[in-house]
């Protein structure tokens, strides 16, 4: 083994550089010899493998974490260090059962000897045995707190085993650690496009990209703008899905109205089963409901202030009330009736419909048969009774629910929600 001046002379730092100095030095020269970078060069990957080798040597002796047991002679020393620049040269080959054994090796000559833990823990992440790496970076942890290294390859184990938001949090510490760690800003931005987390994942891999930039690591600065790009692309193509499916949708919508409202058995599950192809079943419904608190709004203003006197203000604001609280009472009761279904789009898209009577015929009725409280009477019936019907017809067609749950469930999804829009309404102080 060359003397450990040479391993300096290597990085040209002196024996008394800080491990920030020679990280530096390490980074400078990387970008220097780096194989791809250096692509004239035909000993670049040879004096590459030195830098390497003399970087993960040195390491060892800048750092503080490099504890020698005081019973630990000069020949052991050498010989656990001989074993982990062969573990460090097979690494280098990709032989990596090699490099776990000669780590191994190593770290049962030295307990605490950190590097040869940090190096195994990329070892045991190449091989894919991700327990392994979470307990060698409890230790490697334990003998440098301060280990960037160890909480960036505590959140690649973290997150292989299914753990994303835990792998945030180590790489969010090795980030705090080392501000400049590139592939810890990239594996974040990775874990949080897991997270559906668009806007944070692409703020840490354009950090990511930049800081490859910075250090010349031409493939890693490529990786980051691939996957940029497929996160903008993926989100561009949901947009362009969502608009072309939009319109074609909005047709069938206005043009199943009529149909649904005269043959509600038969048109409501094929419209439904027409609009989740779009996946825009949940806003249809939705947007069926704020038509239908409009219209009753609207018809109410215009012919039935005698009969109902309030400001066309309550009345939306009571409409809303009625359409949300219809949503979440039939959800809650189909849920606990028949936990086989459990489509929330369906419930907005059944309650949608089930409120358009609601809206329709009093409109019709103010304008065609007058402001009389008979009147009034017979449409709020009629209504009822057809909200009620397309409810039935909802859950036993779009939501699949026996007719004998259903049955059930139409009665006390009314009541309760009744129950809820006066509650809110006193609570109001209306």
């Amino acid at each position: 083994m060359p003397p450990i001046q040479d391993y300096y002379d290597i990085l040209n730092v002196p024996r008394t550089a800080t491990l920030a100095e020679i990280k530096q030095a390490f980074r400078r020269l990387a970008r220097q010899y780096h194989p791809d970078l250096s692509p004239d060069n035909p000993n670049a990957e040879a004096i590459f493998k030195k830098i390497c080798e003399a970087y993960e040597i040195i390491q060892d002796h800048a750092c503080k974490g490099r504890p020698r047991s005081s019973d630990q002679s000069p020949e052991d020393t050498a010989s656990q260090i001989d074993a982990y620049v062969a573990g460090v040269q097979y690494m280098l080959d990709q032989n990596y059962l090699a490099a776990l054994n000669c780590f191994s090796e190593a770290i049962a000559q030295a307990p605490n000897f950190a590097p040869a833990y940090l190096k195994r823990c990329q070892v045991y992440l190449y091989l894919a045995n991700y327990r392994a790496v979470l307990r060698d970076c409890q230790q490697l942890l334990i003998l440098q707190p301060d280990s960037a290294e160890g909480y960036y390859y505590r959140g690649r184990a973290r997150y292989r085993l299914g753990y994303i938001q835990s792998a945030i949090d180590a790489y969010d510490r090795a980030i705090a650690l080392d501000p400049l760690y590139a592939t810890a800003y990239y594996h974040r931005g990775v874990a949080y496009v897991d997270l559906k987390n668009q806007s944070q994942a692409i703020d840490d891999l354009q950090i990511a990209a930049k800081q490859f930039q910075t250090l010349g690591d031409r493939s890693g600065y490529q990786l980051a703008q691939k996957t940029l790009h497929s996160i903008r692309n993926r989100g561009l193509y949901k947009w362009r899905s969502l608009v072309t499916g939009l319109v074609p949708a909005l047709v069938l919508v206005l043009r199943a109205i009529p149909w649904i409202l005269m043959n509600p058995e038969t048109q409501l599950l094929t419209t439904f089963q027409h609009l989740q192809r779009y996946q825009i079943a949940a806003g249809t419904g939705i947007g069926l409901a704020i038509a239908a608190v409009s219209l009753f709004t609207l018809g109410v203003t215009m012919g039935w202030q005698s009969v109902v006197p309030m400001a066309w203000p309550e009345m939306a604001f009571i409409g809303c009330i009625v359409a949300i609280s219809l949503v979440l009472v039939s959800a809650i009761a189909r849920w606990a009736f028949d936990r086989r279904t459990s489509s929330l789009s369906g419930d907005c898209f059944v309650v949608g419909v089930a409120l358009l009577p609601l809206g329709i015929l009093p409109l019709i009725g103010a304008v065609l048969l007058g402001t009389g409280t008979f009147s009034v009477m017979a449409i709020a019936l009629v209504a009822f009774w057809y909200a009620g019907l397309l409810l039935y017809l909802g859950f036993t067609k779009v939501q699949d629910i026996p007719s004998g749950y259903a049955a059930m469930l139409v009665p006390l999804v009314l009541l309760l929600s009744s129950r809820i829009v006066r509650l809110i309404w006193l609570f109001s102080g209306a």
